[in-house]
């Protein structure tokens, strides 16, 4: 190996290992560690010209209010977050699920979306393909998960799991070595008494044991597992995630959050670009659709050049070769 080679290899490897980690951003740059309480400083962009400044988020009122100030444009104050007691969960939509259904209450059956990072490390040690890990900002997303029985009764998870203890354990359970080489799938699995700890089976929905929550996750990873009807095991349990994404506009606008961006626009030039930069605060998707946007005219005579076959058709749905294929299947 040539002199610096290996020094170069042992950089390589921290860095690759800390983007996945979470710990920093697509391009190598180290993010800061996360800020917790309030109240606290971030960065932001005005309204108006769109410069990055500095930006406070303080309680106000029960809500989390976000405070700046531009040189040119003067101050502004919006609301960040209209509960400041669900600060790491989308207040509204948690409430209005629990006031408008009763299944899921909004203090205490939500987690932010970037909980699942354990459970990702572990289903990539269970098979070859490595997950997406959604190490996103907690203010980003949130979630619950619930399961339907035969009795259409509705219970999230968090009734029958001790979620926090869950995570942990598959945490836990990620960092052992390669999982792979133990076991080829949870419900397979021995030794698993720390994720059989976290189950409460009496809170649990009707029929459902420790052992068919294992399947219904593992169904989660491979899609073949829970269509047999003939094995116990794989008895098909009714699961819904329901789900809300945050999106910022230049009033709560947040980079903090930008640095830990998982949704990402790809450019034709192969410039990246985080969700809420390319559709918010300096909005790359206007300077992006300048660079390479292209008249519809144009677009349509340059399809026919590489496709003479959808000459004269709007779009490519309307070949009627295509029509014809999608009738036969």
């Amino acid at each position: 190996m040539a002199p610096g080679m290996s020094s170069w290899l042992g950089r390589r490897r921290q860095t690759e290992a800390a983007t996945k980690a979470g710990e920093l951003t697509y391009k190598g740059e180290r993010i800061p560690p996360l800020r917790r309480g309030l109240p606290k400083s971030t960065g932001s962009v005005c309204p108006v010209c769109r410069k990055i400044i500095f930006a406070r988020l303080v309680e106000a009122d029960g809500q989390v209010v976000m405070e700046k100030d531009c040189e040119q444009h003067g101050s502004f104050r919006d609301i960040y977050w209209s509960d400041v007691e669900l600060y790491l969960t989308l207040p509204d939509l948690a409430w209005a699920v629990e006031h408008q259904t009763g299944i899921a209450r909004a203090k205490t059956d939500w987690y932010p979306l970037n909980c699942l990072a354990p459970f990702s490390r572990l289903m990539a040690a269970l098979g070859a393909e490595s997950p997406l890990a959604f190490t996103c900002h907690p203010h980003c997303a949130l979630a619950t998960y619930i399961v339907v029985d035969d009795a259409q009764r509705v219970t999230p998870f968090t009734r029958f799991l001790d979620v926090d203890r869950l995570l942990a354990a598959m945490d836990g359970l990620a960092d052992a070595r390669s999982a792979a080489g133990f076991f080829r799938s949870l419900a397979d699995a021995q030794g698993l008494w720390k994720l059989r700890r976290c189950f409460r089976v009496e809170a649990a929905p009707m029929g459902l044991s420790f052992e068919n929550f294992l399947a219904l996750i593992d169904g989660l990873r491979d899609k073949a597992v829970g269509r047999n009807r003939m094995d116990p095991l794989q008895r098909r349990y009714r699961a819904l995630m329901v789900a809300g994404m945050h999106f910022m506009d230049n009033y709560n606008y947040d980079l903090e959050r930008i640095r830990r961006c998982v949704v990402h626009y790809i450019a034709p030039n192969g410039q990246v670009y985080p969700f809420c930069s390319y559709n918010a605060g300096p909005t790359y998707r206007l300077r992006v659709e300048r660079d390479f946007g292209v008249p519809v005219e144009q677009w349509r005579e340059d399809r026919a050049v590489l496709c003479p076959g959808l000459r004269g058709h709007t779009s490519p749905g309307e070949h009627p070769d295509i029509g014809r294929a999608a009738e036969d299947n």
